[in-house]
């Protein structure tokens, strides 16, 4: 079953809708579902990730990437997660 990956963003943020469909794409091929999950609407989301949006977790809140998402290092963090989480690489 394949695993769901949480992409932080909030409405109206330049770089979350720049990476959008190049993370999308990359997490895909990994493998993973993708859940945008908007920071605004909880304090406590937005306390921990409203400075560092865009940011990709793994469904136990590790840390991907974030900020400007690079297709390099993108790959490389899904690639690793993907074999830890037992999905093809």
């Amino acid at each position: 079953m394949a695993q769901t990956l949480s992409y932080f963003t909030r409405p109206g943020c330049q770089l979350c809708g720049d990476a959008l469909p190049l993370v999308i794409e990359v997490a895909k091929k990994y493998g993973f579902l993708l859940q945008e999950i908007n920071i605004d609407p909880s304090d406590e989301l937005t306390m921990t990730y409203g400075l560092r949006i865009p940011v990709l977790t793994t469904a136990d809140r590790t840390v991907l990437v974030e900020g400007i998402i690079a297709e390099r290092p993108l790959r490389k963090a899904l690639r690793k997660a993907a074999r830890a989480a037992g999905q093809q690489s």
